[in-house]
């Protein structure tokens, strides 16, 4: 039958949040946020993005995307406008987790997974996407989709919205594209 992607839906945050803490990604509180349709979808507001992958009736693949909430908040604290962070969120995204289960990788669902996210943001006029991962096995993997990736331990350059840079954690690299 196929890998299906499709938006995660209420009553599906417990097996997302479940598929995300096996490939240690915890998101205390995202069960609740999708199964009571808390996302951030409505026109003029930043845009989440939870996007499930099945086969047959079994999820095995989940991706999270939304604005850099956590970046956003650490620069109002050095004197970044409320309403200048809203803009910011409304023009970057970051991956915040790609998972797929043991046995379905290397079957392209990521890739299905990453796609569909990219699209979903080109689409809500989004103008650069990043994450970041330490798995070196993994460069290839988002090149091949498009993305740029950084050296390890390398600043991440924000292109559009704001001139600043990002630092990662020991040992991990970046990726990122314009949409």
């Amino acid at each position: 039958m196929g890998i299906k992607v499709r938006p995660a839906k209420p009553g599906e945050g417990r097996d997302v949040a479940q598929l995300l803490a096996v490939a240690a990604l915890p998101r205390p509180g995202l069960a609740n946020t999708i199964d009571n349709n808390e996302l951030m979808m409505a026109p003029g507001n930043p845009v989440e993005c939870y996007l499930v992958a099945y086969e047959d009736l079994k999820m095995v693949g989940a991706v999270g995307a939304s604005p850099p909430w956590n970046w956003l908040t650490e620069l109002g604290k050095h004197g970044l406008a409320r309403e200048e962070q809203r803009r910011i969120g409304m023009i970057i995204a970051k991956i915040v987790s790609v998972v797929v289960e043991p046995d379905h990788r290397r079957q392209g669902v990521g890739r299905k997974l990453l796609l569909h996210t990219i699209a979903f943001y080109r689409q809500h006029h989004y103008k650069w996407m990043y994450g970041q991962f330490s798995d070196d096995s993994l460069i290839e993997f988002y090149k091949e989709l498009g993305f740029t990736v950084s050296d390890p331990d390398q600043p991440l350059n924000v292109p559009v919205g704001i001139r600043t840079s990002m630092l990662g954690g020991s040992g991990e690299r970046w990726f990122s594209m314009l949409l």
